[in-house]
């Protein structure tokens, strides 16, 4: 396989501030293409504390505000106007609500009723427990909308410009279906390196479900099967190594390696 770089595909972010002004103009009730978003979600939350979550900032960081394509998930605490929000939406599958407004697909759930704290997979200890919940370091951020405020790990820059993913919380409803999300995030988010962490949950996987069960899945959208072959290969290559191994097939001197 042929590395890209990032920048002839991507608009990875330099650094948090970068990043945080980015989120600040995605947020901004007085510009013209988010001032609708933006004007609903203060509707639906005049007392409560909304946050952004996941995907639609790593999205942001890796691809820019306009070629980011994430579905938008809000977790929030305190109170939200459940009226409106009944109005225009339908239940989704975290318990929350689903609502498509314009161009958005937005998730709304109480952020303590997340699956991973709702099942004990993780302690619920404050919002920010929230980051250990996800499915990879990727997705491990998150906005507060009212302060206007990033709150990640003091990796989080370091890794999405080195290309470093890991898996943070392998734990799942399906095994299958977590490796097959971040297979696709690996395909999708200019990732240049992963540790074994990814080895472990492809163990798991071989383990739980057939060849023929695994290739079904992966063949149902999401990345090309070829590509998720050949990583799912790596993965076990590299499994007992001691360091991150390289999604690609050249494999760099170790002083590259995403160390921080």
């Amino acid at each position: 396989m042929k590395t890209t770089s990032a920048q002839d595909k991507y608009s990875v972010v330099d650094s948090l501030e970068s990043l945080q002004k980015r989120m600040v103009y995605f947020c901004d009730s007085f510009t013209p293409t988010q001032k609708p978003l933006m004007r609903f979600i203060n509707l639906l939350f005049p007392h409560g504390r909304p946050y952004i979550f996941g995907g639609v900032i790593r999205d942001i960081a890796i691809h820019g505000l306009n070629n980011f394509k994430s579905d938008i998930d809000i977790v929030y605490t305190g109170i939200i106007q459940e009226r409106e929000l009944k109005e225009l939406s339908i239940k989704n599958k975290f318990g929350g609500y689903r609502i498509t407004f314009n161009r958005w697909i937005i998730d709304i759930w109480p952020l303590e009723e997340t699956w991973s704290f709702k099942t004990g997979a993780i302690v619920y200890e404050s919002p920010i427990s929230l980051l250990k919940t996800t499915q990879t370091n990727y997705e491990a951020i998150m906005y507060d909308i009212k302060d206007k405020k990033l709150i990640c790990g003091d990796n989080y820059i370091n890794d999405i410009k080195s290309g470093y993913l890991k898996v943070v919380n392998p734990t799942s409803p399906s095994n299958l279906k977590l490796l097959k999300k971040i297979l696709t995030s690996i395909y999708r988010n200019n990732v240049k390196y992963c540790d074994q962490s990814l080895s472990i949950l492809v163990s798991k996987v071989t383990q739980e479900y057939s060849q023929s069960e695994i290739v079904n899945e992966l063949l149902q959208g999401g990345a090309p099967y070829s590509f998720s072959k050949k990583i799912i290969e790596r993965a076990i290559e590299f499994e007992n190594d001691l360091f991150p191994f390289p999604i690609y097939d050249k494999k760099p001197a170790q002083y590259d390696l995403p160390f921080s």
